[in-house]
């Protein structure tokens, strides 16, 4: 993983309004996948997405952790923590409460083809073991 999800929690806090953030989604890029054998159920794997953007000079990062349910299948492996860097204020200025924000943070991860990162990021580490 090129930036472990631990450092978005590092850098510089940018404070944006929700309107801005929603328009933000499409210029989102994928960070970083990591991808580990799950030790609670054998056979399944896990990991943490990293995913972020730069917008006029200010860098920011949004991160989870990711579980495989079932073969080839994943999902957020707990919702309710995702790292990120940003703070984000209503039309009038105000920042959002914990819950809106995270509401607005998951609308960007449905967003986000990062599954389809999470099944490549599998596969190369399949084509590393297997060499």
């Amino acid at each position: 993983m090129a930036i472990p999800s631990w450092h978005i929690v590092t850098w510089p806090k940018v404070v944006t309004g929700v309107n801005d953030w929603r328009s933000m989604a499409r210029d989102f890029r994928h960070l970083g996948t990591s991808v580990e054998d799950d030790d609670e159920v054998p056979g399944l794997h896990r990991g943490q997405a990293v995913w972020g953007v730069d917008q006029g000079g200010r860098r920011i990062g949004v991160a989870w952790e990711w579980r495989e349910v079932r073969a080839n299948v994943v999902a957020m492996d707990d919702p309710m923590v995702v790292l990120a860097n940003v703070e984000l204020h209503d039309g009038a200025g105000l920042c959002l409460p914990d819950g809106q924000r995270l509401l607005a943070l998951h609308a960007l991860i449905h967003e986000l083809p990062w599954q389809d990162e999470v099944s490549l990021a599998r596969s190369r580490q399949s084509l590393r073991l297997a060499a």
